[in-house]
């Protein structure tokens, strides 16, 4: 392959790769705007099983996740001053 065509390959995978980029960022923002959705549905929140366990003030939150098959796990996120619950809140997604 000489190097005018192995430009104009180069390049046309690049712009095929900016489509494919552009198409998962458009997804992404998508699934995010539902999460927040979910995340602001209190019944959602309850049957999720997220809860905060520790105070703000402890920089420290237990989230406890439902699994699909009804077993739980807990974990510990540690922040920083600026915690909020619903930073705990985002981790189960």
């Amino acid at each position: 392959m000489d190097n005018g065509k192995l430009g104009d390959q180069i390049h046309q995978n690049h712009e095929e790769l900016k489509l494919h980029v552009d198409h998962l960022f458009k997804k992404f923002k998508l699934i995010q705007a539902r999460v927040e959705e979910l995340l602001t549905n209190p019944a959602f929140v309850a049957d999720a099983g997220i809860h905060q366990q520790a105070p703000c003030e402890s920089n420290i939150a237990t989230c406890t996740f439902r699994k699909p098959d009804g077993s739980n796990v807990e974990e510990t996120v540690a922040g920083n001053s600026s915690f909020k619950h619903n930073e705990a809140k985002s981790s189960a997604i």
